[in-house]
């Protein structure tokens, strides 16, 4: 069963946040991530939603550098952190 959370409608699916994460870690457009989205989301029969460029931005520019093993992009697809979580979890495994 999938939430529906104010006005954005539905959480990312763990499928769906998968999809997007490689598609921005390997260098893919916001026009990339939001055609496969859709495509996606019309075969497995999920209301469509699309990555809002700031969301884009941000995972490009800023989720990506605390995400940087395969676990951390594992525990981020089932479990999404804020960022600051992801900061902090960071922090704790250089330390």
């Amino acid at each position: 069963m999938i939430k529906r959370r104010g006005p954005r409608g539905r959480n990312f699916t763990p499928d769906e946040r998968a999809l997007v994460l490689k598609i921005i870690m390997t260098g893919g457009t916001l026009d990339e991530v939001n055609a496969q989205l859709s495509t996606h989301q019309k075969v497995e029969g999920l209301s469509e939603r699309a990555v809002p460029e700031s969301s884009y931005s941000m995972m490009q520019n800023t989720y990506s550098r605390y995400l940087q093993n395969d676990e951390a992009v594992r525990d981020h697809i089932f479990h999404p952190s804020p960022l600051g979580k992801l900061r902090a979890r960071s922090k704790m495994a250089q330390e």
